[in-house]
């Protein structure tokens, strides 16, 4: 599942960024693992980014989404502004449901990673190929 490579990046997201904000999701450097964060009060400029930002730009996107085509001014706004924001507001509510779906289904999620990579450690330890494409 994981590679060296993604550890490397995993211990260095931790190394750096984590220090900054607790989110949900924590990168255990001992134990090479993910720790979901369960305290609430830990996750609060988590989730102030998370809901209220997506919310607000997401909700500005589709604004002027709707402005443009339900006012009796139009702006006549290029073809291309209105598809990005239109991307972005949906990219938004997309970003604002996998957040909810983290938050309520993240231990799993963590306990389901963290066993799959236990498991594919330990393959690798227990294999012996020569091959030098493996």
């Amino acid at each position: 599942m994981s590679t060296n490579l993604n550890i490397k990046a995993y211990d260095l997201y931790a190394k750096f960024y984590q220090r900054f904000e607790t989110i949900i999701f924590m990168w255990n450097v001992k134990n090479k693992e993910l720790d979901y964060v369960k305290q609430i009060s830990k996750l609060r400029l988590w989730i102030i980014n998370t809901f209220l930002g997506t919310v607000f730009s997401s909700g500005l996107c589709l604004f002027i989404i709707v402005r443009e085509f339900s006012s009796s001014t139009r702006r006549n706004l290029s073809f291309e502004y209105l598809a990005f924001q239109s991307f972005l507001a949906i990219f938004g509510f997309y970003w604002l449901l996998i957040s909810i779906c983290a938050f309520c289904y993240g231990e799993n999620y963590a306990k389901a990673w963290n066993s799959v990579n236990g498991m594919n450690r330990n393959f690798k330890s227990t294999t012996k190929c020569k091959s030098q494409f493996i």
